[in-house]
């Protein structure tokens, strides 16, 4: 997340983090003021189809100073750029969160400390980063997922760790010359993430049961090594679309903020200047025709 994500502001509107207390040496939670100007939903009740699930802990915002937009949100966004949580280093280019996930409280009480973590331009890697298109990490998914359709579970799985043991080498060589890099994971941090997910790869289920609203009682393979996949294609983003449609999963993605978001995209129009210059094109009418190779299958968060 370090890598991924650069936090700008200790404290989500309405959420919270966690406080030090130097006098006791104590963690305390301390809790955001609502600020509906930077996050107008800091302000706003739990969506009604949210309550009682995953997101609604979640929906509009993180702890410990993480906020973004939730799927399916099509508000303006607010003057919040130097608030909402940024890019990091990878792989855009911008910094390595070495924030502390806490605020520092003095010991006679009188002063709280934040950290001063705006971006900005030069600041981390200088913007130096990449758009994954494909990288070789996705050629191991890719392999993990064929094997997985086919039965073969011992290749999935070499393929799954492999997959996932690449993307996490790829981002962690990506520096921030200003950062404190100590934060970063330790390799056997590292190592011992990557055993207990392809751990809970191999014991996964090739499918699993689902509750009345069609979401997964428990994650399934293929929600395993797509949550997997999309955390390695992050930053690009395209083959999600394709998985989504060539499979269905992973069906653990956020629900969406809108209750009848309308029917998943299976396909996009084409350009006006593609039709108007090729007369063999047709323009597609809506956007429900499905590739030969999508499976027709309508992922629950749709």
């Amino acid at each position: 997340r370090r890598y991924y994500f650069y936090r700008q502001n200790a404290v989500t509107p309405g959420s919270f983090t966690l406080m030090f207390w130097e006098a006791d040496e104590s963690y305390y939670l301390y809790n955001g003021d609502v600020d509906a100007a930077a996050l107008a939903c800091s302000a706003q009740d739990v969506p009604g189809h949210l309550e009682f699930t995953e997101e609604e802990d979640y929906w509009c915002s993180m702890r410990l100073g993480y906020w973004g937009r939730i799927h399916g949100n099509n508000e303006g966004i607010p003057p919040d750029s130097f608030l909402r949580t940024a890019s990091g280093v990878y792989p855009a280019g911008g910094r390595f969160d070495d924030n502390l996930d806490w605020v520092i409280l003095s010991a006679d009480q009188s002063d709280i400390t934040f950290y001063d973590a705006a971006v900005g331009l030069g600041l981390g890697a200088g913007g130096a980063g990449i758009e994954p298109i494909i990288l070789s990490s996705f050629v191991e998914f890719w392999r993990a997922e064929a094997y997985t359709m086919l039965g073969q579970d011992s290749n999935a799985e070499a393929a799954f760790e492999a997959g996932v043991t690449e993307s996490i080498s790829y981002v962690t060589t990506f520096t921030d010359p200003t950062a404190d890099i100590s934060l970063a994971p330790t390799e056997e941090e590292i190592d011992d993430f990557i055993a207990d997910i392809t751990d809970d790869f191999a014991d996964a289920d090739d499918d699993t049961a689902l509750d009345a609203f069609g979401w997964p009682v428990e994650k399934s393979k293929l929600d395993i090594l797509g949550e997997q996949f999309f955390i390695a294609m992050y930053g690009g983003g395209a083959d999600a679309f394709n998985f989504i449609r060539r499979t269905g999963y992973p069906r653990t993605l956020a629900r969406n903020i809108d209750p009848n978001p309308g029917p998943f995209p299976r396909t996009l129009l084409y350009p006006s200047s593609e039709v108007n210059a090729n007369p063999n094109v047709s323009q597609r009418q809506d956007n429900a025709t499905q590739v030969f190779w999508d499976s027709g299958v309508t992922n629950p968060a749709n």
